[in-house]
């Protein structure tokens, strides 16, 4: 089992930056089992056997962008159907303030038992030093309490 799988949507790069810091704030946690894959390339199952993800996603038209909206539509109904609820962290490289992004997430998260477990980063164009390390603190954090059974 997958202790955090980070996926993420990005057309840009923006995003994937996001998922390597997120990567690499897991890497600092002794013993965790990571999984980075975009949001095209998981299903259902994978997420099934994963104890939290990190998703790393764009605001376009101030809903989810492309890749990440598919794929929560595409796990809704199964993942509903395990009742599984999945600790999550929000990163987002957005070109507005992300706001509608958000709540959209937040009316799905509710829906497929996603428990956000800390306030979302939401970084306006491309993440300077001090917000990728940012997204590596958030992704160690989540990757602590998941280790220690918090989450």
């Amino acid at each position: 089992m997958t202790d955090v799988c980070i996926i993420y949507h990005s057309q840009s790069g923006a995003n994937t930056a996001l998922a390597q810091a997120a990567f690499n704030g897991v890497l600092q946690v002794n013993g965790a089992k990571v999984r980075v894959v975009r949001a095209c390339d998981i299903n259902s199952k994978e997420l099934l056997h994963t104890k939290a993800v990190i998703l790393c996603f764009a605001e376009m038209n101030a809903s989810i962008a492309g890749g990440m909206k598919e794929l929560l539509d595409r796990v809704y109904y199964p993942l509903l159907a395990h009742q599984k609820i999945l600790p999550c962290a929000v990163c987002m490289s957005v070109g507005n303030d992300g706001s509608g992004a958000l709540r959209v997430f937040e009316r799905i998260a509710t829906g497929l038992s996603l428990k956000p477990v800390c306030e979302p980063i939401v970084i306006h164009g491309l993440a300077d030093v001090v917000q990728l390390q940012s997204v590596e603190e958030l992704a160690q954090g989540l990757t602590e309490g998941v280790l220690m059974g918090i989450y």
